[in-house]
């Protein structure tokens, strides 16, 4: 067996040891379900698995231990739960996974060692949850990132060090958050960008001049659309002026 779907079934436990003999197993869809708790046996035996669907469920923490077993994941979907945590090293053993997908959860902040081990991840949404602050260094072993979603959050701030490590990553969605303000070290740690979105955040703090002049050779998309800022701010710091690739 190589695929199983379990999805739309009530499910709201799983023992452990359920799918021991599952070896060959590579998908597992367990979406539309009513389960509330991952537990750290509920995988065991899934060693070759690579996708695994979780989302719409009713699941609210998720345990350093929880995927131990699962070493091959590739891709992981978490979407449309009630996520408030997640313990620090949880997915330190997937280092094979690539997409991860956290979005419309009720996370309230990144924090620093949440995302550890994962050097191979190419694809992070967290967006529609209710993330207000992100920890210095919290990205720094996604060093294969390319795709990173935050959008429809609560950020104000990025402190210098937010993306920190991220040095492969070339599209990121930061709108509809709360940002006041963009300097020139807000983005710094990232070199490669060409898809920046920006729009629906106020701005109307601070642009510093140049902020987008490091991505100058490589920027192709910038969404500055519905922001409070002032329109002077773009002309007077001339913003656009060395984006050649525009």
């Amino acid at each position: 067996l190589y695929s199983l779907a379990l999805s739309n079934n009530n499910i709201n436990s799983i023992q452990a040891g359920s799918f021991n003999n599952l070896n060959k197993l590579k998908e597992l869809k367990l979406s539309y379900n009513l389960l509330q708790e991952l537990n750290s046996g509920m995988f065991l035996g899934l060693d070759n698995l690579t996708k695994l669907d979780l989302d719409d469920n009713k699941i609210s923490e998720i345990s350093y231990n929880t995927f131990e077993h699962l070493e091959n994941l590739e891709i992981l979907k978490l979407e449309y739960n009630f996520i408030l945590t997640i313990e620090p090293f949880t997915f330190a053993k997937l280092t094979f996974l690539t997409e991860l997908y956290l979005s419309k959860n009720k996370l309230n902040k990144i924090t620093v060692n949440m995302f550890t081990g994962l050097h191979n991840l190419k694809r992070l949404k967290l967006s529609e949850n209710k993330i207000a602050s992100i920890e210095n260094n919290s990205f720094i072993d996604l060093n294969s990132l390319q795709h990173l979603s935050l959008s429809l959050n609560r950020l104000k701030s990025l402190e210098f060090g937010t993306f920190f490590g991220l040095k492969n990553l070339v599209t990121i969605d930061l709108s509809n958050n709360q940002l006041q303000r963009i300097d020139n070290r807000t983005l710094e740690g990232v070199e490669l960008l060409e898809d920046i979105d920006l729009s629906g955040n106020p701005l109307d703090e601070y642009i510093e001049k140049n902020v987008f002049n490091q991505f100058r050779k490589s920027i192709n998309s910038l969404n500055l659309s519905f922001i409070e800022a002032n329109p002077s701010d773009f002309i007077n710091f001339s913003l656009f002026e060395e984006l050649v690739t525009l």
